[in-house]
């Protein structure tokens, strides 16, 4: 199953109320949150509603594993083998939160910028991103 990684990257001022539900709903309350969804319709909606304020694309396993492992918020410790089996339930079809860990990833910012996060994808940060996966490495 494809997942989605969403990470927001603008703030909220003077924003549609509508978007602003939207991001709440995905519980990316502030810049540089991301979280992970399943690739369909109802999610794809979600983010046709806020796209000039997130960046969106497809993710990997092996940067899932990488994300649970550094930034993965647990009860207990996780560690590098843990997570890899975590990712790989979670690409399964298991949620994060089936799995213990919190659905909601607090990340950096991305280092070397985010190539002007106003533009549109092949230019800034913002829209469907192809090189999703190293936006991500590089913000964890």
């Amino acid at each position: 199953m494809a997942r989605i990684a969403i990470v927001r990257m603008r703030g909220l001022f003077g924003v549609n109320p509508n978007v602003r539900k939207t991001l709440e709903s995905l519980r990316l309350v502030k810049n540089n949150f991301c979280t992970v969804v399943p690739d369909d319709a109802s999610y794809k909606g979600m983010i046709q509603m806020c796209q000039d304020f997130v960046a969106w694309g497809e993710v990997d396993e092996k940067t899932v594993a990488h994300m649970i492992f550094k930034r993965g918020k647990s009860g207990k410790e996780i560690d590098e083998k843990a997570a890899a089996d975590m990712a790989k339930q979670f690409f399964a079809g298991k949620s994060l939160k089936e799995l213990g860990i919190e659905p909601l990833f607090r990340l950096s910012p991305p280092r070397k910028g985010h190539g002007g996060s106003k533009a549109s994808a092949p230019y800034g940060g913002l829209g469907k991103n192809v090189d999703m996966n190293e936006l991500l490495m590089r913000m964890i």
